[in-house]
């Protein structure tokens, strides 16, 4: 079992923080704005916008309605 916080060679897809980040910066929105929102630290926000961590699965539709688009315009392609 892989230690937590490790990338596997069996991932395909990675998180693409460009799409993520340009919502961001349309939205107007701080990342204390967004993490307050969501439940989650400011830092975690600053780690999606980066491409350091990748947004949890429960989180992307809060995050898609918090950014006023659908959760195809934030997922990777």
């Amino acid at each position: 079992m892989p230690k937590r916080g490790t990338r596997t060679a069996a991932l395909d897809t990675r998180w693409d923080a460009r799409r993520l980040r340009r919502r961001f910066e349309a939205s107007g929105l701080t990342n204390e704005d967004i993490a307050s929102a969501l439940d989650v630290r400011a830092y975690t926000v600053s780690r999606w916008i980066a491409g350091r961590a990748e947004v949890k699965i429960t989180k992307i539709r809060p995050l898609a309605r918090l950014l006023h688009c659908s959760t195809d315009d934030i997922l990777p392609e």
